[in-house]
C-alpha cells in the first residue's frame, strides 16, 4: 500500500503545481512547514524577543493621522480620517492573526479628541496618548497625495507619501523609539502594470478606497510581522 500512496501524493502535488502555474508560491505553505514571516519593518508593537509576561498584557494602540499640505481635491478632504480607519482594521487583523495582544482604539475616538482640542498639534503625541489612555500612539503625518502620475486624469496610479512614527506612552524621557520613517506606496505597482485605466467603471472613489486598503495594509507591516506571500499578492 505505501505505493499507492507515494502515487497520490505524487498525483496531488502535479495538480498543485498545474493550478499553481509558474508561480510556486500559489502553492499552500502547509506541505512544507509553516510559513515565513518578516518582522515588522519599521517598530513593532510587540517586540519578538519580550518576555511572555510581556507578551500577555495588552498594549492599547491609538493611529493619529493627519494632513501636511494635501491638495484640497473633494476626495481629499478627509483623507486623514479615511486612511487612519483603514489602517486601524488592517492593523487590529493583522495583529489579531499574529496572536498578539492588541487593541487598536476606535477612530472615532481619536477624531472626537481633535475635534475637541484645536490645538491637538500643539501637544506631544504622549499626551494625545495619556488623555485617549493608550499606550502606543502611532503617528502618520500625509505630506502628499495623489491618485493620478501628474495631470494625466485619465489614468489611475495612486501615491502617497508621509512620515511615519510609533510613540510608547509610558516611556520615560525618550517616549520615541525610533526617528520617523518616510514611507511612500504607489499603487498598482510594476507588477500590475503600474497604472489603471480611469473609465466609468471605477470612480475616484472607488480607486481611492482600493488604493487606501493597500496602504494600510503596507503600514501595518511597519508594526508587526506579516506573511511573506502577501509581498507577491499586494501589489
Amino acid at each position: 500500500m505505501r505505493w499507492f500512496k507515494t502515487a497520490w501524493l505524487g498525483v496531488g502535488l502535479g495538480v498543485l503545481v498545474f493550478v499553481a502555474g509558474c508561480n510556486p508560491m500559489a502553492i499552500p505553505f502547509f506541505l512544507f512547514g509553516p510559513e515565513p514571516a518578516r518582522p515588522a519593518l519599521y517598530e513593532a508593537i510587540v517586540a519578538e524577543n519580550a518576555s511572555e509576561k510581556e507578551k500577555l498584557k495588552k498594549v492599547t494602540v491609538a493611529v493619529l493621522a493627519y494632513t501636511n499640505g494635501v491638495e484640497t481635491r473633494p476626495e481629499f478632504l478627509q483623507a486623514d480620517r479615511e486612511l487612519a480607519v483603514v489602517v486601524g482594521k488592517q492593523l487590529q487583523d493583522l495583529c489579531t492573526y499574529n496572536k498578539e495582544n492588541v487593541k487598536v482604539l476606535d477612530a472615532r475616538k481619536v477624531q472626537e479628541f481633535k475635534n475637541s482640542h484645536p490645538d491637538w498639534k500643539t501637544l506631544d503625541p504622549s499626551e494625545i496618548g495619556q488623555a485617549l489612555k493608550a499606550d502606543v500612539v502611532i503617528v502618520l503625518e500625509i505630506n502628499s497625495l495623489s491618485l493620478h502620475e501628474g495631470c494625466d486624469s485619465t489614468m489611475y496610479r495612486g501615491k502617497v507619501d508621509l512620515n511615519l512614527s510609533l510613540v510608547r506612552v509610558t516611556s520615560t524621557e525618550d517616549s520615541s523609539g525610533q526617528p520617523a520613517s518616510n514611507f511612500v506606496c504607489t499603487y498598482p505597482g510594476e507588477g500590475r502594470g503600474s497604472y489603471l485605466a480611469a473609465d466609468l467603471d471605477k470612480s475616484p472613489t472607488a480607486f481611492k478606497a482600493e488604493f487606501f486598503l493597500v496602504v494600510g495594509k503596507k503600514i501595518a507591516w511597519q508594526f508587526t510581522k506579516h506573511a511573506t506571500s502577501q509581498d507577491y499578492n499586494c501589489d
